[in-house]
């Protein structure tokens, strides 16, 4: 049995697993556009005294059953799914009222290469390659995950704002809301370690256990930035507070790895990895480690402190180059000016110390003479008349 084979049999016969009450629900598939362009279908079980259904996603129940699952118990799980969310309601008001949701505001951070479908259709602001998309933060966590809400063009109108306007709220909610997570490499290893050994342990014997493994590592030195969730953590590169954290730790001079779209490495250059190995390592996580939705971008980034920014790595020598470009523009321009004024003031002054009427002084009499002029010229006068009747 194939995927679509086993879509149209879940489709045709979870009312048999399903209590009384949904004998007339109505069964649909729905196809779902997930982040990165990921499309999942999705099993909707509609009942007329219920206002919400959730959206059961049938590709993890189908890597099951290629596992060997059977299909009898598969088909439980799911209705037990649809059951455990029968008779809740939904009040709408929590995503369309403006006033409800606006300190609900999140951002996160998206490829925009990978995302061509998913950004139709929702305001977004580009960085670099990277994409900034929105979302209404429900404040509930689930079997499904975390819930939210994209926002999107349609219920950016309703709340009455510009795109500018609700990234401005959602960064600052991010720096009011949202607590940054800033540790070692080292030391997140040792507190996952820590945690994974069973409680009943000796404290002494966890240390010896962490910290032999420890020893073995020989990878530079690195660092994790995230949030306190942990859920799109990699948004906290446009925090300008998570990024004087990471500035304050390891210097102006580092690059980042977007390990996910929930979290990124920091690696001081001083570190001395090559920009090639680094990228190398990213596009090999992302292959292998990385679930297809949550991967973020294969390339590098460095941060900009000067402009508070992040710029691709591999462009950044190119970025410097065009600033300095611009900059000694700038102050050719500057120049230039300041010596037209100079040559302006040197002309003045000539005028005046050998007892000649400069041009400034000269300019009120070349005016009264060509307004006596016009006047002596019947010609003139009519015309100027005429324009002057026209305005």
């Amino acid at each position: 049995m194939n995927f679509e084979e086993f879509t149209q049999y879940v489709q045709g016969f979870i009312k048999d697993f399903l209590p009384e009450k949904y004998a007339d629900a109505e069964v649909s598939l729905q196809e779902v556009m997930k982040n990165n362009d990921e499309k999942l279908t999705g099993l909707v079980i509609r009942t007329e005294d219920s206002n919400i259904t959730p959206t059961i996603y049938l590709n993890e129940y189908f890597k099951e059953y290629e596992a060997g699952a059977s299909l009898e118990d598969l088909m439980k799980s799911v209705a037990d799914t649809q059951v455990s969310h029968d008779g809740k309601e939904f009040d709408v008001s929590r995503i369309t009222d403006f006033d409800h949701v606006k300190d609900n505001i999140r951002l996160k951070l998206v490829s925009a290469d990978m995302n061509k479908e998913y950004l139709e259709g929702k305001p977004f602001k580009l960085v670099e390659d990277l994409a900034v998309v929105y979302y209404v933060d429900l404040g509930e966590n689930n079997e499904f995950g975390k819930a939210s809400v994209p926002i999107t063009d349609n219920l950016l109108k309703v709340y009455g704002i510009t795109a500018e306007e609700l990234h401005d709220i959602a960064t600052q909610n991010m720096e009011t809301l949202v607590t940054p997570q800033f540790q070692d490499m080292e030391s997140m290893l040792r507190e996952t370690m820590m945690q994974s050994l069973p409680s009943e342990m000796p404290q002494d014997m966890k240390d010896q256990i962490v910290e032999g493994v420890l020893a073995g590592q020989g990878a530079p030195s690195m660092y994790i930035l995230t949030n306190e969730d942990k859920m799109n953590g990699a948004a906290m590169l446009l925090s300008p507070e998570a990024m004087d954290m990471v500035r304050e730790a390891v210097g102006d001079d580092f690059f980042i790895l977007p390990s996910s779209i929930h979290e990124c490495l920091i690696v001081p250059k001083s570190a001395d990895v090559s920009l090639e190995a680094l990228e190398n390592m990213v596009k090999e996580v992302n292959a292998n480690e990385v679930a297809p939705g949550e991967r973020l971008s294969d390339h590098v980034y460095e941060y900009d402190a000067e402009e508070r920014s992040i710029v691709r790595a591999d462009k950044a020598e190119e970025r410097r180059q065009e600033k300095e470009t611009m900059q000694k523009d700038v102050k050719t321009a500057e120049e230039r000016a300041a010596n037209r004024e100079k040559a302006v003031a040197r002309e003045d002054k000539a005028d005046r110390d050998e007892g000649r009427v400069s041009f400034k002084q000269k300019l009120p009499e070349m005016k009264e003479k060509a307004a006596e002029q016009t006047k002596a010229n019947p010609v003139a006068e009519n015309a100027k008349k005429k324009a002057q009747e026209i305005a």
